[in-house]
């Protein structure tokens, strides 16, 4: 059986080292011209636009967040990400990736695309140093919607129309380090393969009950399998 595999990416497939938390403070700040102090917020699994949002709130912020002002905090937001990028030395690959992509491309069953509250242009920003945006021509983002729920959805329909061919829930694997990552599949139907080398604990994910859990990637071969499973 064919599989519709959709990568979440900071945590999962990058150790990103808050360079996105930190360009969005920023650009939030610019933007709305309010101080933004998030360090002791809990990002993992929210979408961008839902990021914004709650810093603004969190700091204090009581107007309405209208679309316009975020579209700007969103322009300025893109060249910070790269600055922050290219300046941060630990912002890596995660052990397994290139394995595991290499590894499903071969089965000639396996789909890949992402799933990711990063708005597009903001994950293929951070996926371009390591050349994996040719690997993922397809994907849902916070872009899409503000709400991480609707996103495989949108996966599944955008797999459809561009690999020409439909996918059934059970088909599709969310593959993600946060417990919002397991909560989005699930809800959909899917199958959710949580891993471990984000900010959350195997206590936490273990309590959302995902189909598989795995301390990391690196483990190729019982990964693809666990992904085929029926």
């Amino acid at each position: 059986m064919a599989r519709l595999v959709l990568f979440d990416i900071d945590g999962t497939i990058l150790s990103t080292q808050g360079v996105g938390r930190r360009a969005l403070a920023r650009a939030v700040s610019e933007a709305f011209e309010i101080a933004i102090a998030c360090d002791h917020m809990d990002l993992s699994g929210k979408t961008d636009p839902q990021i914004c949002r709650e810093m603004l709130t969190d700091s204090g912020y009581s107007n309405e967040v209208n679309a316009e002002k975020l579209a700007k905090a969103f322009d300025i937001y893109l060249p910070i990400l790269k600055t922050e990028i290219e300046l941060c030395k630990e912002f890596a690959l995660l052990k397994g990736i290139h394995e595991l992509i290499d590894a499903l491309t071969k089965t000639g069953d396996a789909y890949l695309a992402l799933l990711t509250g990063n708005i597009e242009p903001g994950a293929r920003i951070k996926l371009e140093p390591f050349s994996l945006n040719q690997s993922f021509a397809i994907g849902a983002y916070g872009s899409d919607s503000a709400n991480r729920m609707e996103l495989p959805a949108i996966a599944s329909k955008r797999a459809t129309k561009h690999f020409e061919r439909a996918f059934e829930p059970k088909e599709i694997v969310v593959i993600g380090d946060s417990t919002r990552d397991v909560t989005c599949a699930k809800g959909f139907g899917a199958k959710a393969l949580a891993v471990s080398t984000g900010k959350t604990s195997v206590a936490e994910l273990q309590a959302e009950d995902p189909d598989f859990l795995f301390s990391s990637l690196e483990d190729t071969d019982s990964v693809v399998e666990a992904i085929f499973a029926k």
